[in-house]
């Protein structure tokens, strides 16, 4: 039987069609698997899709609401797709579950200036 780790390690390897294929056959199995939803969404997104990616990662975050780095990337997806709000409360939240992530407080510094909130990017970013 095909599993998620052979999915993630042909995703990682850049054998992206193959690596959707199998994140689909686990999803099969199982629909609510938070991993195969989440990292199904990180390939929708690398191949363009966005909205299906951030559609796939909201699934895998109402089975598993405390996935920080589910949220790090919805963020990154909605800051790409110009959802700022969307973006901010993201990051926002996978910093709420792991304060230490070095990538969601620079995004926020990113996404604060590009905001005109200089003074929070400053924070953000130190």
């Amino acid at each position: 039987m095909e599993t998620l780790a052979e999915a993630i390690s042909l995703h990682r390897a850049g054998e992206l069609e193959r690596a959707e294929e199998v994140y689909l056959t686990v999803l099969k199995v199982d629909s609510t698997n938070p991993d195969a939803l989440h990292f199904l969404g990180i390939l929708y997104h690398q191949r363009g899709r966005g909205h299906e990616a951030a559609e796939l990662i909201r699934k895998a975050l109402l089975t598993a609401p405390d996935y920080s780095g589910a949220w790090t990337n919805l963020g990154n997806i909605q800051l790409e797709l110009g959802n700022l709000e969307e973006a901010e409360a993201a990051y926002t939240r996978s910093l709420s579950l792991d304060p230490d992530q070095p990538g969601p407080l620079s995004n926020l510094g990113i996404l604060f200036r590009a905001r005109g909130r200089p003074e929070e990017a400053v924070a953000m970013l130190q």
